[in-house]
């Protein structure tokens, strides 16, 4: 029955129960009139409906506008009888479980049941709201296993397995419908990943490898035992190309006599590859490629040491012979940093050793000496102070006796020395403007002579004296008139080169 009908006959009903009272009013109270109120009385039920058969008839046969006028009109609190509550509810029950048989679209299902939902029945209301939530919910998934099929065909198994791992276990029928693709995406995302993986790996480009792969186990949840070996296969390969990598630069240095460049190079490579390079049974990712590589590893492995020292013994040879002591010790220092445990060491140190500079104090006092050794520290005209430990410390004359003209020490050698360094300068109470001469002589034969002045300041001195067997040092004024009063000078760190 349409909305305006049932509205209809119930103002019928009520006219006609008025119309009965009003008879009665008027009629006596006789028998006339108690059979008409018996009558009146046997119409009534006849006349009247039952409000909750209604409601339910409204709702069971989908007019939701007549059922909810019943409701406004009979039922203003919105407490029906339970029996109406159990019987709509299983009425969206039915509703609902149409859907899932695939008997009704969700549109449909989800309509009739927020129409229930909105008569306005608390009891109702509360019933089939989770009824509403399900289909809602189930739609969902079905939205999501449609974009996941879409991933799929198109070869995305990335998103697909993602999409697909986002169905719950509790929804049982939609996992069986996408189990078959879910197992497929899984393994067709591992095979993808590998591919990308050696074509990373095919252009030593490990870092793009590793992320590939690291990428793929994440989607994964960390479940495939073969991704995590490929993994550590590949960090295996970087490690070692890149340490063939550090050998060819290292060669290219070595080869060019760049030596401390060359141990650079191999700087901070792990031992364990070092160690590996040398073993036939090493297995190294696209051989064929790094193959040239690995061999001039090892060739260089076998021959870099015993050239380096080769190289080095010849180059030191070459220095001391030029008298470039400072070079060739720093030489040999280098080749004890890169080879502290080499045998080959044992020959350069003791070719340095022979070369060391001897203090002219060790071979005892001078013959003639009119020079003081000092036990103390001297001060220069620098303003630097000397140390006696630093070496030979001795100072000339310095005014205590007026009038001396010169000062001096003579050493005997044995002819085996070619070289004599010395530090030379004033001391801080040299006279300002004085200037002072030191001669170097060898057996009366004068090799050099030196002008000290505070305005000469230091004087490093480098004197050959190939053969000499007597080496004397003096101090004279450098006029004739002119003696050492206030011109004392300092001789610091005096050694001689065989």
């Amino acid at each position: 029955m349409a909305a305006a009908e049932q509205l209809n006959a119930r103002a019928r009903r009520r006219r006609t129960i008025l119309l009965l009272c009003i008879v009665l009013l008027l009629c006596g109270i006789g028998a006339e009139g108690y059979l008409l109120i018996r009558r009146a009385e046997n119409a009534i039920p006849v006349m009247q409906c039952d409000p909750a058969a209604e409601l339910t008839d409204a709702v069971r046969s989908g007019d939701f506008e007549a059922a909810k006028l019943i409701r406004l009109t009979d039922f203003p609190d919105g407490i029906v009888p339970e029996s109406v509550t159990e019987t709509v509810t299983a009425q969206a029950q039915a509703v609902r479980d149409a859907y899932f048989q695939g008997l009704t679209d969700a549109e449909t299902a989800g309509t009739q049941i927020a129409s229930i939902a909105a008569l306005g029945i608390p009891a109702l209301t509360e019933a089939v709201q989770p009824l509403s939530e399900e289909i809602r919910m189930h739609e969902a998934w079905r939205l999501i296993i449609r974009k996941a099929d879409a991933s799929f065909a198109a070869g995305n198994y990335a998103d697909a397995y993602t999409q697909y791992g986002r169905i719950p276990n509790s929804e049982q029928a939609l996992q069986q419908q996408i189990a078959p693709n879910y197992t497929q995406s899984a393994a067709l995302l591992t095979v993808q990943a590998q591919a990308h993986a050696d074509a990373a790996e095919q252009a030593h480009d490990y870092d793009e490898a590793i992320r590939q792969l690291n990428q793929t186990l994440r989607i994964l949840g960390g479940k495939d035992d073969g991704l995590e070996a490929r993994l550590a296969d590949v960090r295996q390969h970087q490690i070692i190309y890149q340490y063939l990598l550090a050998c060819r630069q290292a060669r290219m240095h070595f080869d060019a006599g760049e030596y401390a460049a060359a141990a650079d190079a191999f700087s901070g490579t792990p031992q364990i590859i070092w160690e590996a390079a040398a073993r036939s049974d090493v297995q190294i990712h696209d051989q064929k490629d790094v193959y040239p590589y690995f061999s001039m590893l090892c060739d260089t492995l076998q021959s870099y040491q015993d050239t380096y020292f080769r190289i080095l013994m010849q180059k030191l040879h070459t220095l001391l012979a030029d008298g470039d002591l400072t070079q060739a010790q720093t030489l040999a220092a280098e080749a004890e940093t890169l080879y502290p445990e080499a045998e080959q060491l044992a020959a350069v140190q003791a070719l340095m050793q022979q070369a060391a500079p001897k203090e002219l104090i060790s071979f005892g006092e001078p013959a003639l000496s009119d020079f003081t050794a000092a036990e103390s520290a001297l001060t220069g005209s620098d303003g630097k102070t000397y140390e006696s430990e630093s070496g030979n410390l001795f100072y000339s004359y310095d005014g205590a006796l007026s009038g001396r003209k010169s000062c001096s020490a003579e050493f005997t050698l044995d002819g085996t020395y070619r070289r004599l360094t010395l530090t030379a300068l004033p001391l801080n109470t040299f006279a300002k403007d004085t200037v002072v001469l030191l001669e170097i002589s060898n057996g009366g034969r004068i090799l050099e002579t030196y002008a000290v002045s505070r305005k000469n300041g230091v004087l490093h001195i480098d004197l050959d004296i190939t053969g000499a067997k007597t080496l004397r040092l003096r101090v004279k004024p450098s006029g004739m008139d002119e003696d050492l009063r206030n011109a004392g000078v300092i001789i610091a760190d005096a050694k001689v080169i065989a």
